[in-house]
C-alpha cells in the first residue's frame, strides 16, 4: 500500500513576536494571573465581574495586559465568548484587542511552522520505509496465499474420504441392525399375511388361531418398533372385522334359511302322511266352485305362478330327494359364529342376536299368504313356512352345542300359537263349502302331527278343529254385526229388528270399499299437508283425487270382474247389488271429505279476497266513508247467507252442508276480526254475523236443551236466534233424512229422531205465541 506524499513545507514565517518554545510547538506558559483567569473563564464569567475587573484599571489608558486577559478568556472557553465580547466593546479596548488578537495569531502560525519544520525529515523517512516494505509484503501475500490453497486442496480430499468412510461405516451398521431386526420381524410378517389370506378364503375360525397367536406370541418380541404398535392396534379391528364376518354369514344362512322353510316344512308333512297313511296331496284353488266371490282389486293368480311364489312345490326325484333340513341348508355359519363368539367370550351376545333374528323371522312367518282363505294353496304355505321354521330349529337344537335350549322352542311356540290360531279363524271364517273346510281340517291334522313329531304340544290346533266345525254360529253375531254398522253407514230398521243370523243386502266387500276410500282420502290429506297448500287447493286435491280412484280405477275393476267368465248369475247380480250399495255411499264420502278437510267455500274465499283488496284501496277515502262502506258490505254478506239458508226454495239441508257453512261463516268471522279498515272498534265488525253465528252453534252443538230452557233470557246464548228461523232449518234437515231409504239406523238415532220431534213442537209453539202476541 503506497503512503501518501509528504506535505510541502509550510510557507508561513515565524512571527518576531513569538515567545513560545520552538522545541515543543507549545504555547508559552499562562502566567499565574492569567491561570487563574483562564480557571475562574471555565465556567461563564459574569459581566459584572468582568466589569468591575476593567474599572481597577486608569480609564486614560488601558493595562498592557488586559488584551492579554481577553484572549487568555476566549482560549480558555470553548462556545460561550458572549459576555468576553461585550466586556470588550464596553471597555472601549477593542482596537487594543484586535492588535493583541493579530499578534496572538502570527504567533500560533510561527509555532505550527516549527513545528512542522522538525517532523518534515521523519516523515518523509517513514514513507520510504514503507515504500520498502510493500514489496515484501506483496510476496508474503502471495506466498500465503498458494499455502492456503494448497492447505484447502490436502483438507477436501481428507473430508472427502471422511465422509465416505463415515458413511461406509453407517451402512454396514445399518445392514447389521437391519438383518437383526428382519430375522425378529420376518415371522411376525409371514403370521400377519397369514391371518389376512385366512380372512380373504373366510377361514375365520382359524385366523381367530393366528391372531391369538400373533398378539400374545410374535407381537411382544418387536414391541421396541413403531409398526408393531400399529399391528397392534389393528388387532381390535380385525377381531371385529372376523365377527362382523361370522354375523354376515349368519345373515345369508338366515335368509336362505327364511326361503328354503317352506320346502322343508313340505317335506316335514309329507314324511307324517306317510306315516300316518294319510294323502298330503292338496287341491287346487275351488274358490270358484265354492261360490266365494274373487277380491275386486285384485285379478285371480294362476296355480303355477301361486306354487312359484309360494316356493311350497318341490319336485323331487325317488332317489335323490332331501330328507332332513340340513339337506337343503348349510348350518355351518351357525355353528363357526358360535365357535367364534365363543372363543371371545361373547356367546351370549351372538346367542341372543341369533334368537333375535329367529323370533323377527317367526313373526313373519305368522303373517298368512295373499287370499289365503280363497284357496288350499295358501293354507298349505302357511303351514309349510312354520312348520319349516320349527324343523330348522329343532335341527339347531340337536346339533348347536346349546346354542338354543328346548324351554326356548317351547316358549317360542307357545307365543306363535295364539297368533296362528288368530289367523286360522280369521281365515276360516270365509269359508262356506264343506268340502273346502273338509280339506283344511285333514291339512290342519296333518300340521298338528307333524308338530307333535318334533315335540311340540297341538291343544291350539285341537280346539281350533272344534271351533271350525260350528264357525257358522260365530259368524252373524252382535259382535260382528255392530263391527260392520260401525264402520259403514248403514240405516235399516228391518234388518236391526231381525234376529240371528242376519243377512246384509250386499256382500263384504261394500264395507271393505268403503273403508279404503275412506283410509285413501285420510293418507291424501296427510299427503298434502306442509305442501304450503292453501285449505282449498287441499280440497280440490282430495276430492279429485277420490274421483279418480271411484271412476278409473275401481269402475275399471269391477268391469274386469264381470267380464270373467267363470261367474255365475248370482255372483253377478250380487254385483251389481254391491255397485248399487256404494254409490249410495257418496253422500257420506263428500260428507267425510268435507269434515277431513275443514276448508272454506271457494266462492267464499273468492268473495273474501275481492272484499280484501277493495277494502284496501280505501285508504283515500274519508274515515267515516270507509268504515260505513265496510260495515255496510258485511251485514249485506251475513243477510245474503241467511237468506240463502231460510230460502223456501230450498226443501231440504243435510248436516254436511250446516257443517261446511259454520266454515264458511268462521272464515267470514276471521276476515272480520282481521280490521279490514282502520279505526273501527274492536268487535263491531263481528257484530254483522252473530245472527247468522248463533243460529249455525245451534245446530252444529245441537244445544236444543239450553235454547229451549234460555229463551226469552237476555242473557241466553242463543239470544239472536228466532223460533221461526230454527223451526225452518229444523224442518229442511227432517226433509232431508225422510230421504234416506234405510231410514233411523239404531236405537241412538231413533232417540235423536224422537227429540227432533219434540223440538220441533216446542219450535212450533213458540212461533205461534210470537205471531199470536204480534
Amino acid at each position: 500500500m503506497a503512503a501518501n506524499p509528504p506535505p510541502p513545507p509550510c510557507s508561513a514565517q515565524p512571527s518576531s513576536s513569538n515567545t513560545g518554545s520552538p522545541a515543543t510547538g507549545l504555547a508559552p506558559p499562562i502566567e499565574p494571573a492569567a491561570a487563574s483567569a483562564s480557571s475562574s473563564l471555565s465556567h461563564p464569567v459574569p459581566l459584572e465581574s468582568l466589569q468591575a475587573r476593567h474599572a481597577s484599571y486608569p480609564a486614560s489608558s488601558p493595562h498592557p495586559d488586559h488584551g492579554e486577559l481577553f484572549l487568555q478568556e476566549i482560549e480558555a472557553v470553548d462556545d460561550y465568548w458572549g459576555p468576553t465580547f461585550r466586556a470588550i466593546y464596553e471597555s472601549d479596548a477593542s482596537q487594543a484587542f484586535l492588535e493583541r488578537l493579530e499578534q496572538r495569531t502570527h504567533e500560533h502560525d510561527a509555532e505550527i511552522e516549527k513545528m512542522c519544520n522538525h517532523h518534515y525529515q521523519g516523515f518523509i523517512s517513514s514513507v520510504r520505509d514503507l515504500l520498502g516494505v510493500r514489496s515484501d509484503a506483496e510476496t508474503l501475500k502471495a506466498e500465503v496465499g498458494a499455502i492456503d490453497n494448497d492447505i484447502r486442496n490436502s483438507g477436501q480430499g481428507v473430508a472427502v474420504k471422511a465422509r465416505d468412510l463415515v458413511k461406509a461405516r453407517r451402512v454396514e451398521r445399518n445392514i447389521a441392525a437391519t438383518i437383526e431386526s428382519l430375522s425378529l420381524c420376518l415371522p411376525v410378517l409371514q403370521m400377519f399375511t397369514k391371518l389376512n389370506k385366512q380372512m380373504s378364503e373366510k377361514r375365520f375360525h382359524p385366523a381367530l388361531k393366528t391372531l391369538e397367536q400373533l398378539e400374545h406370541t410374535y407381537l411382544p418380541r418387536i414391541a421396541k418398533y413403531r409398526f408393531s404398535k400399529q399391528m397392534q392396534a389393528s388387532i381390535p379391528r380385525l377381531r371385529e372385522g372376523i365377527k362382523e364376518a361370522s354375523i354376515s354369514e349368519l345373515k345369508d344362512f338366515l335368509e336362505k334359511i327364511r326361503e328354503y322353510s317352506p320346502r322343508i316344512g313340505e317335506l316335514a308333512m309329507r314324511k307324517t302322511a306317510l306315516k300316518m297313511n294319510l294323502d298330503h296331496t292338496l287341491a287346487k284353488d275351488h274358490g270358484a266352485q265354492s261360490g266365494i266371490p274373487s277380491n275386486p282389486f285384485g285379478g285371480d293368480i294362476d296355480d303355477d305362478e301361486d306354487d312359484q311364489l309360494n316356493g311350497t312345490r318341490l319336485s323331487l326325484s325317488p332317489d335323490k330327494s332331501p330328507q332332513a333340513a340340513q339337506d337343503f341348508v348349510d348350518f355351518g355359519p351357525v355353528y363357526r359364529g358360535l365357535h367364534i363368539y365363543t372363543k371371545l367370550g361373547e356367546r351370549d351376545k351372538f346367542q341372543s342376536y341369533y334368537q333375535k333374528q329367529r323370533l323377527q323371522q317367526a313373526k313373519l312367518t305368522q303373517q298368512p299368504p295373499p287370499n289365503m282363505h280363497e284357496s288350499i294353496e295358501g293354507y298349505s304355505a302357511f303351514f309349510y313356512g312354520i312348520i319349516g321354521f320349527f324343523a330348522c330349529e329343532d335341527h339347531v337344537l340337536n346339533t348347536g352345542n346349546g346354542l338354543i335350549t328346548r324351554g326356548y322352542l317351547d316358549e317360542l311356540w307357545k307365543g306363535m300359537s295364539t297368533g296362528i290360531k288368530e289367523t286360522l279363524q280369521q281365515h276360516s271364517a270365509y269359508c262356506t263349502e264343506s268340502g273346502f273346510i273338509l280339506k283344511i281340517k285333514n291339512l290342519m291334522l296333518l300340521f298338528s302331527r307333524t308338530l307333535q313329531s318334533y315335540g311340540f304340544d297341538d291343544d291350539q290346533m285341537s280346539s281350533l278343529l272344534q271351533e271350525l266345525r260350528d264357525h257358522y254360529t260365530e259368524v252373524n253375531n252382535p259382535d260382528e254385526y255392530s263391527s260392520v254398522t260401525n264402520n259403514f253407514p248403514l240405516t235399516s230398521p228391518s234388518l236391526e229388528e231381525a234376529p240371528f243370523p242376519r243377512q246384509f243386502p250386499f256382500s263384504a266387500m261394500v264395507p271393505k270399499v268403503y273403508n279404503e276410500v275412506k283410509e285413501f282420502i285420510l293418507s291424501c290429506v296427510q299427503f298434502s299437508q306442509d305442501l304450503h297448500l292453501s285449505f282449498e287447493e287441499i280440497d280440490q286435491a282430495v276430492r279429485k283425487a277420490t274421483n279418480t280412484l271411484l271412476t278409473p280405477t275401481l269402475s275399471g275393476c269391477l268391469s274386469n270382474l264381470i267380464r270373467t267368465s267363470n261367474l255365475s248369475l248370482l255372483q253377478l247380480i250380487q254385483i251389481d247389488i254391491n255397485t248399487y250399495h256404494l254409490e249410495e255411499t257418496n253422500v257420506h264420502l263428500e260428507k267425510y271429505i268435507s269434515d277431513i278437510t275443514g276448508t272454506s267455500s271457494s266462492w267464499l274465499t273468492d268473495l273474501i279476497a275481492f272484499l280484501n283488496s277493495v277494502f284496501l284501496s280505501f285508504t283515500n277515502l274519508p274515515v267515516k266513508l270507509a268504515q260505513k262502506t265496510c260495515m255496510s258490505a258485511l251485514q249485506y254478506l251475513a243477510k245474503c247467507i241467511q237468506a240463502m239458508l231460510l230460502d223456501e226454495s230450498v226443501k231440504a239441508l243435510s248436516h254436511g252442508f250446516i257443517q261446511q257453512l259454520d266454515l264458511d261463516v268462521v272464515q267470514c268471522e276471521q276476515f272480520a276480526a282481521s280490521e279490514p279498515v282502520t279505526g273501527l272498534e274492536e268487535g263491531v265488525l263481528l257484530l254483522c254475523f252473530s245472527d247468522l253465528r248463533q243460529l249455525l252453534d245451534l245446530f252444529v252443538s245441537w244445544d236444543w236443551s239450553n235454547y229451549l230452557a234460555d229463551y226469552g233470557n237476555p242473557t241466553s246464548k242463543y239470544i239472536r236466534v228466532k223460533p221461526q228461523h230454527a223451526l225452518i232449518l229444523l224442518d229442511k234437515l227432517k226433509e232431508a233424512e225422510k230421504k234416506n231409504m234405510f231410514g233411523i239406523m239404531n236405537k241412538k238415532d231413533r232417540d235423536k229422531k224422537r227429540l227432533v220431534d219434540i223440538v220441533y213442537k216446542q219450535l212450533k209453539n213458540l212461533t205461534l205465541q210470537q205471531t199470536n202476541g204480534v
